[in-house]
């Protein structure tokens, strides 16, 4: 059966409502459920921890359109995932065959991402989902940093910072929130255009972004920026103009909201206490002995044994070399060894070349792959971070920006 919708050229049929359905519901499910749903849903099967709605891909990967281009980063991508596996293969692990199965989320992602795709139709259903998200999203960050609602299992990390708690709404810590929000807004930015849905997903990003005080995906949003706007104003003086008298009203706005002051705030607190890098540099040299107890430079100590992912800490998996260093380079050298981080950032130099001509998730991305993958490790680990940056890859590999 297919339905023909208003405004709009593409026809949907409920396929491509099941597809985006399968596709999306799995990552923001762990986006908007409180974590006590969360924890209800993780299960062991088999003793292998399981998020159920994580079982809706299998249907994705069975009705979804196949992807037959990108032959070199599926190469490159195969190569890294036979690395890995040998990794786990020659380290002592627990229980191998859970860490196999749940405990590779970035594979298993990128997978998707290469091997499958969405159509026009479905871009279309996708990107009002990820626009209310967003929204909820924003909303939770408001209500919650500013104390009007709290929550039960107590998201806060106990700090407050010029009036402000610093949360990390239903998702995780307060860095990986900014930076899921940071991926979100700009896909909903690509997705929607230089509309005003698309400036407007751009404004709650930032708004969202500034209150979660995370410096990392500040500065992403704001590399970001500097190349999605700056082809717009450097080719009249008019838009330059205009821009920067946009951006000078928005800051002042900003300024006056008192959105500023809860990351001066934090600034001048870690500055009084002389840790800027808020203990990672320390976290690093923590995380690296790993690899130099375990002397397997080649293969590192395996995928999971320093940093794995919710579902394990749920069913209380246990792990050989526990930390996590707050960096996706150094945990996949740590993890995977010097063949695996060879691979890795083979497949993202690759990964971006292929699209640069897709200038709006180019930008986004190696934003993303500069700042937030030395900042964070979540986003190569935690599935409702790892399967959404799938989602952008996905888009980011198409030929062409969305229309209108």
């Amino acid at each position: 059966m297919i339905v023909m919708f208003e405004n709009t050229k593409y026809k949907y049929s409920f396929k491509d409502f099941f597809v985006v359905f399968f596709l999306i519901f799995p990552i923001i499910s762990r986006w908007l459920l409180p974590s006590s749903l969360e924890y209800g849903l993780t299960k062991s099967i088999l003793n292998i921890p399981i998020f159920l709605p994580n079982i809706l891909f299998i249907f994705f990967i069975f009705i979804a359109k196949r992807n037959r281009r990108n032959h070199r980063l599926k190469i490159i991508f195969l190569l890294h995932f036979f690395v890995a596996i040998v990794g786990i293969i020659i380290n002592e692990y627990t229980d191998k065959l859970a860490f196999i199965v749940s405990g590779m989320n970035y594979f298993y992602a990128i997978f998707l991402a290469l091997f499958y795709r969405i159509t026009e139709s479905q871009k279309l259903i996708l990107r009002k989902v990820l626009f209310i998200t967003l929204l909820i999203l924003f909303l939770e960050v408001i209500l919650y940093s500013t104390g009007v609602l709290t929550y039960s299992l107590d998201i806060t990390s106990g700090y407050e910072f010029g009036g402000i708690y610093r949360i990390s709404t239903t998702v995780a810590a307060a860095t990986g929130t900014a930076g899921l929000i940071f991926l979100l807004g700009c896909l909903v930015l690509y997705m929607y255009g230089k509309t005003f849905l698309g400036y407007l997903s751009f404004i709650l990003t930032s708004i969202s972004i500034f209150l979660l005080i995370s410096r990392g995906a500040i500065a992403a949003l704001i590399l970001f920026a500097l190349l999605y706007f700056w082809n717009d104003v450097r080719r009249s003086f008019k838009k330059f103009v205009v821009a920067i008298l946009l951006l000078g009203a928005f800051i002042t706005i900003m300024y006056n909201m008192a959105l500023f002051d809860p990351f001066i705030s934090r600034m001048e607190i870690l500055n009084y206490e002389g840790d800027l890098s808020t203990g990672r540099v320390e976290r690093i040299e923590h995380s690296l002995s790993a690899i130099n107890e375990s002397g397997n430079y080649l293969f590192g100590v395996g995928t999971g044994n320093v940093f794995f992912s919710k579902d394990f800490k749920i069913l209380n998996l246990k792990r050989k070399y526990p930390g996590s260093p707050h960096n996706s380079y150094v945990l996949t050298y740590i993890e995977q060894g010097l063949f695996g981080i060879l691979f890795f950032i083979l497949f993202w130099i690759l990964l971006l070349h292929t699209i640069r001509h897709n200038k709006s998730l180019f930008y986004t991305l190696i934003s993303f792959v500069a700042i937030l993958f030395n900042t964070e490790t979540v986003f190569i680990v935690e599935s409702e971070f790892v399967f959404f940056l799938s989602v952008v890859i996905m888009l980011a590999l198409e030929n062409k920006e969305l229309k209108n």
